[in-house]
């Protein structure tokens, strides 16, 4: 009887990352034990004891015993930034060595015509070497996060896809839970930032001439270049004239949308961050004020829609002005929405998108249950290279949903300043990376985007349209992080492997939110050797996960000769 669970030897100061790396690659797996016979063993360190496995993968930018053994040279290489894989350049943001053999080897991965990893046959046992810290990786994107130039690069699924088909290139049966709910390819989460409810809270400030100048002389520009159409240009004319109805409460305010959205996103549920307290800037992280930050409404101008909101089901929630640096701020942020609303507000994103190394913590002692800040004020993308929610390190409760489009990043002019047909190709590529890995695609488009001068309804109505499309289950923050809990608490109770069945035993701890179920894939790749990532005569299984507290999965092994 061998345990089809992944063993795992790593330094302990690591176990907390690994655990972590298990749930977002949901696959069988415990910290390697010496009694116990394993499949596959990923190691991280000079084993202390001799690895018996079918296949080993070791990953270390250091040399390590395994290396002496079988010549494997292993040299740090100060000028390689990441590596290639499939079509993508994966970033490296620890060190990155040249790993090589002196027999035969199989080159799996390189950077600039360098191998950083090879796989060899060793009597029998196929080891895969690979010239980085796989855990030391994930961790640098889960809690500090990489920089916008590598905003298109989902590094985190790239290493779980590259771990998976190391598994699958040589027949061994790969079981997991994916990041889907049954039936879809991904989840798409729509968000709105309330940074403004209404112009008429705006008295000749800097956000009206503001909005008088790209109004009047940029929409002329943006019409020549047919970002706008005709109808479009006029709107944006007609509203300035408006303006002193609007003061004179004779019209309706042009910047109020917030029926409008929920008309355009029905029947799906989206989730409003609301700025709690008027004229309070907050600080950044050198204690210095913006007082462009600040609100120019109070909740008290929006309490009746917010209400209706919330009683449409759409969920209101915490944009923070404080709270990603103070606790007793985050508290009292949390409790003005709350109170406000009339039920609890436990998601956040911070307006600004402000942070630290410490924001977490700070979050989970006011109460909040998951943040939203994770995503990029100049690109879109994955700042935590991630289509999943996940928990950061140090904490216990809360959840980071990582946000990847917003609106402002594709279009404002000291931005991305993407025209409509440029930004689409964007966002299809991140839809198309959405359906290959699974997660969620989080949409961050602002509650006054739909009106003039913006007017950025018609790309939010197409992005709307390709997640459709794209087969997506469609819904609020809370409801996407609340699927991803459950999926937590689904365990691999024991997972054996017997003559030519595997026996799973599944322990669910929970019922799936709102009927979207989880389930467990089963593939089997192709028991010959061949170049990754192409997977030939894989086998692909789907099990449907039901409410019961337990059950039990038997599947039959097609094994072939490596």
């Amino acid at each position: 009887m061998t345990n089809a669970k992944i063993g795992v030897l790593c330094h302990p100061l690591e176990k907390e990352i690994v655990r972590e790396f298990f749930e977002l690659f949901k696959t069988p797996w415990e910290f390697a034990v010496p009694e116990e016979q394993y499949e596959v063993v990923l190691s991280t360190i000079s084993e202390p004891f001799p690895i018996a496995a079918k296949v080993v993968l070791y990953y270390s930018s250091l040399p390590l015993e395994v290396d002496n053994l079988h010549q494997i040279k292993v040299i740090e290489r100060q000028d390689l930034d990441g590596f290639g894989y499939d079509t993508y350049h994966v970033p490296a943001y620890g060190k990155l060595s040249e790993v090589g053999e002196g027999g035969d080897s199989i080159e799996i991965i390189h950077s600039n015509d360098v191998s950083v990893g090879i796989y060899i046959d060793i009597r029998g046992q196929a080891v895969y070497r690979f010239g980085y810290d796989l855990f030391e990786e994930i961790q640098f994107l889960l809690m500090t996060g990489q920089s916008s130039s590598h905003a298109l690069a989902p590094t985190v699924e790239l290493h779980i896809e590259l771990l998976r088909n190391c598994l699958l290139r040589i027949g061994i049966a790969v079981i997991e839970i994916p990041p889907v709910p049954a039936g879809y390819s991904f989840f798409g989460c729509l968000t709105h930032d309330v940074d403004f409810a209404g112009i008429r809270y705006h008295k000749l400030g800097h956000t009206f001439w503001g909005f008088v100048y790209r109004s009047l002389l940029l929409t002329p520009l943006r019409f020549i270049q047919r970002e706008l159409s005709i109808g479009e240009l006029f709107q944006n004319w007609w509203a300035v004239i408006k303006l002193p109805f609007i003061y004179l409460g004779m019209a309706e305010d042009i910047w109020d949308k917030f029926d409008i959205y929920g008309d355009m996103e029905s029947p799906y549920k989206s989730t409003f961050f609301v700025l709690p307290f008027e004229n309070r800037p907050g600080v950044n992280a050198f204690g210095e004020i913006d007082k462009k930050r600040a609100a120019n409404y109070s909740l008290e101008n929006i309490a009746s829609k917010l209400k209706k909101l919330s009683q449409q089901g759409m969920e209101i929630a915490v944009h923070g002005i404080d709270a990603w640096r103070d606790v007793e701020a985050g508290s009292l942020e949390m409790e003005r929405i709350s109170t406000i609303v009339g039920e609890a507000a436990s998601g956040v994103r911070m307006h600004w998108l402000y942070h630290d190394e410490d924001t977490f913590s700070q979050l989970e002692q006011a109460g909040y249950s998951y943040d939203s800040t994770g995503g990029y004020n100049d690109a879109v993308g994955y700042r935590n290279g991630t289509t999943q929610v996940f928990k950061p390190l140090g904490v216990s409760q809360i959840y980071e949903l990582p946000m990847h489009i917003q609106d402002t990043s594709l279009f404002y002019p000291k931005r991305m300043k993407l025209s409509n047909v440029r930004a689409k190709e964007v966002c299809d590529e991140i839809i198309a990376q959405a359906k290959k890995f699974g997660g969620v695609l989080t949409i961050s488009w602002h509650a006054r985007s739909l009106a003039p001068e913006r007017l950025w309804g018609r790309f939010y109505s197409w992005l709307l349209e390709r997640l459709k499309v794209n087969n997506a289950w469609i819904g609020s923050a809370k409801q996407i992080v609340d699927w991803f809990k459950y999926r937590r608490a689904i365990q691999f109770h024991s997972v054996q492997i017997v003559g030519d069945e595997i026996r799973i035993e599944i322990e669910t701890n929970g019922v799936a939110p709102n009927d979207r179920s989880a389930f467990v894939k089963f593939q089997q790749g192709n028991p010959f050797l061949s170049n990754l990532p192409v997977i030939e005569n894989m086998e692909t299984e789907r099990f449907m996960i039901t409410d019961e507290n337990r059950q039990v999965i038997s599947i039959a092994l097609k094994r072939g000769e490596r």
